[in-house]
Parts: C-alpha cells; sequence; structure tokens
C-alpha cells in the first residue's frame, strides 16, 4: 500500500477511491480512466473540464495523476499546477494575462500557508497594498496593514473569507470606491508566484467581473465618494507614504510634482526599483546647451521614445529635473514629440474623445500605432500603470523660486513635498502667490 501522508484524511478510504479510478492497476489515472468514471455520473464532465481537472491534480505535469498527487489533490482542494505554470509564463512573456475568477482561485488555492507567512512579514509597499485592497474588497471597516497581518497570520481565516464572498458576483460600488482609492495594484512590480502576485491576479479577475456586471467600463476607475474627496494639495509627506501619495495623484489625475529637499538620490533609487522609465533634464541640459553633443531635435526625439516605451509597457515616466531648471515648458517640449500636455492627465488622455484621437496618440508614428493594438493596457489603450511624475532636488525656497517658468501646468500639478529627517514644513501655494505679487510690483 502506498504511503498516505498524515493529512488527518482516512488512508483507506483515499487508496480505495483512487484504485476505482485506476482501471487498468498501474499506480496512474490517466485521462481516460478519469472520464470513463466521471462521465458515467455525471454526462456533464466535458473533455475540457476533465482535462482542467487532470491538470489541477498533475502536480508534476507528467499527463497522469499518483497517488501523492491524488492525496495532495483530495487533502489541499487543489495544486492548481497547471494555473501557476500558465500564469508564470504568460508573465515571462510579457502577455497581458486576464483569468476568470475561477481561475484565480484555483491559483489562491494553490498556494501554502507557508507562502502567506512570508508575505505577513514582508516590507514592501507593493505588497503591503495589495493586501489591503484585499479587506476593501471585502468589505473591512479596517484596511489597514495592522489588520491584514491578522489575516495573514490565520491563512484559513482568510481564504474562508475570500472564498465566501464570491467577491466577482457580490462586489459592491462602494467596495470598488475604497479599493481604488487605497493605490493602483501593478502586477508587474510584484514577485511572480509570490502570495501577493496570485492576491493581486485574484483581484483583478474579481474586480473586471464586477465592472462587467455593474456596466462600468473596463479599465476606468471610479472616483471617491463625495466624503473622501480629492486631498488637498500641496502635501507634506513621509518617505514611505511616497508610493500611495502617488497613485492617489494619478487616480484624481494629476501629474505629481514631488519636491525631495535633499533626498532625490533616495526617491530616484525608489523609482528604478520599481521600474519607472527616467528622462534625465541634468542630461538634457549638458547635452543641449554646454557640450552641445546633441541638437534639440535630437533630444526631443529620443524623449519620445522613452515615453513610448512608458505607454507600451504600461510604466511610470520619471521626469527627473535634480537641481536644475531647465525650461522644459518653452524650450525643449514640442508637438508631435514632447508635448506640453504630456504634463496634464486630463489633456494627455481626455477621455471624452474616441481612444484613437487622444493626445498621447499623436507622439505615435504609422508602426508604433499598429504596435499599440498590443499595449499592455489593452488595444490602443493607456493602462492605468501608466502616469507621469516630476522629481526636484530643491528645498522649498529655491523650489518655488525656479521651478515655475520650467514646467507646463505646473498649478495643475499634486505638489508632494517629502519630509526630510531634520522637518520643517511650507505651503507651496501661498508662498508661490506671495512670490509673484512681489515681483510684479
Amino acid at each position: 500500500m502506498p504511503k498516505t501522508p498524515d493529512t488527518g484524511y482516512d488512508a483507506a478510504k483515499i487508496l480505495e477511491v483512487f484504485q476505482a479510478y485506476d482501471a487498468n492497476k498501474d499506480g496512474f489515472i490517466v485521462f481516460e480512466e478519469l472520464s470513463a468514471v466521471l462521465q458515467r455520473l455525471d454526462p456533464k464532465w466535458t473533455a475540457t473540464r476533465l482535462r482542467r481537472l487532470l491538470r489541477e491534480a498533475d502536480s508534476n505535469l507528467d499527463g497522469k495523476i499518483d497517488y501523492g498527487e491524488f492525496v495532495a489533490y483530495l487533502t489541499t482542494g487543489t495544486t492548481s499546477n497547471w494555473c501557476r505554470t500558465t500564469v508564470m509564463e504568460a508573465t515571462a512573456k510579457a502577455k497581458d494575462l486576464k483569468l476568470s475568477v475561477e481561475d484565480a482561485e484555483n491559483l489562491i488555492r494553490g498556494t501554502r500557508a507557508s507562502d502567506w507567512s512570508v508575505l505577513a512579514s514582508s516590507c514592501d509597499a507593493d505588497e503591503h497594498l495589495v493586501m489591503c485592497v484585499m479587506l476593501a474588497y471585502l468589505e473591512c471597516d479596517d484596511t489597514t496593514w495592522a489588520n491584514a497581518e491578522m489575516y495573514l497570520n490565520d491563512p484559513f481565516r482568510l481564504l474562508t473569507s475570500i472564498f465566501e464572498a464570491e467577491a466577482g458576483e457580490r462586489l459592491t460600488i462602494n467596495a470598488i470606491r475604497r479599493a481604488d482609492s487605497l493605490g493602483i495594484i501593478s502586477i508587474g512590480q510584484l514577485r511572480p508566484g509570490s502570495a501577493a502576485w496570485v492576491l493581486a491576479h485574484y483581484l483583478t479577475a474579481c474586480l473586471s467581473s464586477a465592472k462587467r456586471r455593474l456596466g462600468i467600463e473596463e479599465g476606468s476607475h471610479l472616483p471617491a465618494s463625495a466624503e473622501g474627496g480629492a486631498p488637498k494639495w500641496p502635501i507634506k509627506i513621509e518617505f514611505k507614504d511616497l508610493q500611495k501619495s502617488l497613485h492617489e495623484a494619478a487616480r484624481w489625475q494629476k501629474t505629481s510634482l514631488v519636491v525631495c529637499n535633499g533626498m532625490e538620490r533616495e526617491v530616484d533609487q525608489f523609482f528604478r526599483y520599481r521600474n519607472f522609465l527616467r528622462i534625465d533634464a541634468k542630461r538634457i541640459l549638458v547635452e543641449t546647451t554646454m557640450t552641445k553633443k546633441k541638437s534639440v531635435e535630437e533630444v526631443r526625439a529620443e524623449i519620445r521614445e522613452v515615453i513610448v516605451a512608458a505607454m507600451k509597457a504600461d510604466l511610470p515616466l520619471h521626469i527627473c529635473m535634480g537641481t536644475t531648471a531647465v525650461r522644459l515648458r518653452d524650450e525643449i517640449c514640442a508637438d508631435g514629440t514632447f508635448p506640453k500636455s504630456l504634463f496634464n492627465p486630463r489633456l494627455w488622455n481626455n477621455k471624452e474623445r474616441p481612444e484613437e484621437n487622444r493626445e498621447y496618440m499623436t507622439i505615435l508614428n504609422a508602426a508604433e500605432r499598429e504596435e499599440s493594438l498590443h499595449w499592455q493596457g489593452g488595444p490602443g489603450k493607456l493602462g492605468p500603470g501608466f502616469f507621469v511624475v516630476v522629481t526636484s532636488d530643491f528645498d522649498k525656497e529655491d523650489a518655488i523660486e525656479h521651478l515655475p517658468p520650467t514646467l507646463p501646468y505646473l498649478s495643475e500639478m499634486a505638489i508632494i513635498e517629502v519630509d526630510p529627517p531634520t522637518g520643517g514644513s511650507w505651503s507651496w501655494g501661498g508662498e508661490e502667490v506671495e512670490r509673484r505679487k512681489r515681483g510684479s510690483a
């Protein structure tokens, strides 16, 4: 008799069931044997469903189920190897994979308790966001990381809550709104195969299902309720809150201007780690003015390529000003390559216009328009992962002094000041207005 793991199940009963399927008694269940039993019991077992079941239980993917795999399948629900493998391969090939809620649930069932323990001890802001959004989907009043840790330390409670919620079928508009208000999940920023990555696929599938049910356009984000409203920029934040603040600005269709107060090196590393594509204003200044290695037209062409690459891959774009005040607005920006509208999301992606006529399409050549049919955001569409962030290493006084003439649509940006270790506070709007009054007097 094969050795049965200690699972709390009746080993003799499991063996009896296995042998009932294993018609030729060779120690394996193959497709034909599975089909013979299940279709006799229920004609609804189609060939497609049978193949899926076989793949779910076939943990080593050899096309047949041995006794150990059969035990694992019965005692854990499903190993979901076929689903995990499919998603991993698609991720490696950078495909825009969208799972059904059913397949996403199978992916979750394939996780282990240790996977959730690793997530509970994570210090990664992207992984924290996924779990907090999950709590919003479950309509928990407390969507803090502290509450998320309590769920993660009890995986049975977490998984029971997830499967009982049937989020794809019962998700409400209020739950969607609360989830959106926490930030935008980017699966590409998560470690493939991790619990957060699996959960992000599930949330994405549930959201798509719920939006179809509620008649909400795919890819759209619900505005926050009147009680919440948009943040009152400028705001001052601790460095650890940067990611959340950037996503909040993007959700309200604002370009963020991050005033780093001498911490741009740390901010720049933060963006590089999260795959932001980068435009370096200091390099532009050096190459067009000091060394004159390149003409303004050549630099514009290079900038255009970076912008297109970010849109195509659904990645954020980081415009790094450093301690420079390059006059991007008047000297570098140009229609067709580096339009001023890039700095204003409401103009760049005006949702009142047909997709093919929106501003961002004007910088694409014919071949790129054809390639846009395969963008990560969907055919010819900007995905939620693309937004623009401008950073400056100026302190508050220098920022107010030098940046207004350099950036298009500065007055409409979400000003985010990173609080340096020594502290200090300021009010961008009021000081800028007073400075302009003094200058015009």
